[in-house]
C-alpha cells in the first residue's frame, strides 16, 4: 500500500505524522512536533486511519522526533497502541524523550516498555 511520506494534519498546529509500509507487514508510524490537548484528537484520527488502512501485524510508534506530550497526547497514543493489539498486531512505542518515556510511563504504563531510548 502506498501512501504519502509526510502528511501535515494542520499548517495552525504544530504535529505531523508520516505513516510508511516496511518490509510487507510492518507499519511505522512518525510522530513529529507537538502532542497535546489542541490537536490530540487529529492526532489519535489518524493514527486510527493508518491502521485501518492497511492490517499490519508489526506496528512502531516511533516518537524520535516528538518534542512535547502532555496527558491528551499521551493518551492518543495509548488509544493506538490498543487499537493496534485489539487488532491482533504486536505494537511497540520506540525512541521517546525521556520526558515523554516518563509520562507514558505514569499515564499509559502498558505502552512503554522500560527499554529505553534506542539510537
Amino acid at each position: 500500500m502506498a501512501t504519502q511520506p509526510w502528511v501535515c494534519l494542520s499548517r495552525f498546529l504544530p504535529l505531523a505524522f508520516a505513516v510508511a509500509m516496511v518490509v510487507g507487514d510492518k507499519l511505522t508510524i512518525v510522530v513529529a512536533g507537538e502532542l497535546d490537548m489542541a490537536n490530540h484528537f487529529i492526532a489519535f484520527d489518524a493514527l486510527h486511519d493508518a491502521l485501518a488502512d492497511s492490517m499490519p501485524r508489526n506496528v512502531v510508534i516511533d516518537l524520535a522526533a516528538l518534542t512535547f506530550c502532555d496527558v491528551a497526547g499521551a493518551r492518543a497514543i495509548g488509544c493506538a497502541h490498543r487499537l493496534a493489539v485489539a487488532r491482533g498486531a504486536t505494537c511497540r512505542v520506540r525512541n521517546a524523550r525521556p520526558h515523554i518515556e516518563r509520562l507514558l510511563l505514569i499515564i499509559q504504563p502498558g505502552v512503554m516498555p522500560t527499554a529505553r531510548r534506542q539510537r
